[in-house]
């Protein structure tokens, strides 16, 4: 994630398992399936050693080193901001169980590149959390690229994320937009394709707009993981940028509750990390109350995808997270 006055992103990585390289006798970290410690008892021995072979599956043979072939590739753990780490390490985690709800190979490629423990970004209730708003953006939008199917999408404070892969239908343009730094580091992992643009820009100043196409049907904007980073006065100039150089377009924002705000030291990821979040609603009619141009189309808790996967999901959905769970919401102006 950004920086304040700039953009904060949060995701999710995998959970490694530290093995022993016998050829040198040091250890690396390999992605395992839900960060069992060492020493572990043999059945789960056995689900590290498939996680393993489900890991190099992804690979295809390759090593660490192949996958990145051509591409100076020198990603280093200190590139990666730790909010960004949560995010990678869940979404790579999940790629390599054996039916994955969601599947980012490049996430479990960064989290390998990076050879490092990042399970205690991986915690349970995190990686059902980021899972199930994996699943309600890429549906969202969809959904959105259904009605305009040739919009121009902008994922904004994009981070390592690559929507534009789950969600393209040969037609739309997309940007990934973030500040020039985190730019330059996302350039190690991925390169600029057909209709998918990386972009520097602030999430503040519209300047970066005036490069952008004109002509498409409907401009989408997302920002996932980033807004709960940002003060209210910082949301609010942020929504007046985005209504100010786009004459009409839909918002798709993670949405964060006050009670996460004040508990954020106790989040089971975030308190691993230095980032606290900065500002949270209880409705997304609080971001109309910010900028009135906006019309709130729709506003769905995290938890409705939660409760369909696990007992905990569903235990937490109706108690603790009943009405302080984060939110996926619509806007249009």
């Amino acid at each position: 994630m950004g920086t304040v006055g700039a953009f904060v992103r949060g995701q999710t990585p995998p959970s490694p398992l530290s093995v022993l390289d016998k050829s040198n006798n040091k250890r690396y970290h390999r992605l395992t399936l839900c960060g069992q410690s060492e020493g572990a008892a043999t059945d789960e021995e056995k689900e590290k050693s498939q996680s393993d072979r489900r890991l190099e599956a992804l690979r295809g043979g390759r090593s660490v080193e192949q996958l990145f072939e051509g591409r100076a590739m020198d990603l280093k753990f200190g590139d990666i901001q730790e909010t960004a780490l949560v995010t990678l390490a869940i979404r790579a985690s999940e790629t390599a169980r054996p039916n994955p709800r969601i599947v980012d190979e490049k996430a479990a490629e960064i989290i390998s590149a990076l050879g490092v423990d990042v399970s205690k970004y991986d915690p349970f209730l995190s990686h059902e959390g980021v899972v199930a708003r994996t699943i309600m953006f890429a549906d969202t939008l969809r959904g959105l690229i259904a009605q305009h199917p040739d919009a121009l999408c902008v994922n904004l404070g994009c981070g390592f994320d690559d929507k534009f892969s789950q969600v393209d239908n040969g037609k739309i343009e997309w940007y990934d937009v973030d500040l020039p730094d985190q730019i330059i580091v996302r350039r190690k992992v991925f390169e600029d394709r057909p209709r998918c643009t990386m972009l520097d820009g602030n999430a503040f100043e519209g300047a970066w707009t005036v490069t952008l196409p004109h002509d498409r049907s409907a401009n989408i904007i997302v920002m996932e993981g980033v807004l709960e980073y940002f003060t209210k006065e910082q949301t609010a100039t942020c929504l007046h940028m985005l209504c100010d150089c786009f004459e009409h377009g839909y918002l798709v924002a993670e949405m964060n509750s006050m009670f996460m705000v004040k508990h954020s030291k106790q989040h089971d990821a975030i308190k691993n990390t230095n980032a606290t979040f900065k500002w949270g609603t209880d409705s997304g009619a609080e971001f109309v109350e910010l900028e009135p141009r906006l019309t709130l189309l729709s506003e769905h808790s995290y938890n409705e995808e939660m409760r369909k996967h696990t007992l905990r999901g569903r235990l937490f959905a109706a108690t603790l997270g009943k009405n302080v769970n984060n939110r996926i919401a619509v806007f249009s102006w």
